[in-house]
């Protein structure tokens, strides 16, 4: 699930179809390429809004709200990714959610691989640059670096 791109911008459902008039349809090679050894579900719609009601929505074709809240998976929770598991297929996540594998979400449960790419909704993998000047907290009794 992409929730960010438009279906009309991937090549694989664009039919070389551009979005707008004298524009060129996207090229998605990798996506397409992707697609054609995947199982590419053309017809999934969520009920709503926000994030993790449409994600649990998505992966267990239950209705989530306004029943079920921004919640984790629960034991009881049929996923997708379990039963094509159990059809003997491979299934992988690519996410950058942190809210997948957040502690108590359990949304990476069924699948055999996921990776997090790193870097969303202030993620501090990479450092900011300090506010305080580091001079301030160095004395006399500390050598040279």
């Amino acid at each position: 699930m992409v929730d960010s791109l438009r279906q009309d911008h991937v090549s694989f459902y664009n039919r070389d179809i551009g979005p707008f008039e004298n524009v060129p349809a996207c090229q998605t090679p990798n996506i397409d390429t992707f697609a054609s050894e995947a199982i590419v579900f053309e017809n999934a719609y969520p009920e709503g809004l926000p994030t993790m009601p449409v994600r649990l929505a998505l992966m267990t074709g239950q209705y989530t709200l306004p029943f079920r809240g921004w919640e984790p998976l629960t034991a009881h929770d049929i996923t997708a990714a379990d039963l094509l598991s159990q059809h003997g297929y491979t299934c992988g996540l690519i996410t950058d959610c942190y809210h997948y594998r957040a502690p108590g979400m359990n949304c990476h449960r069924s699948f055999h691989t996921y990776e997090w790419i790193r870097g969303q909704e202030y993620d501090a993998y990479r450092p900011l640059p300090s506010r305080r000047r580091l001079n301030d907290y160095i004395n006399e009794h500390y050598g040279d670096p």
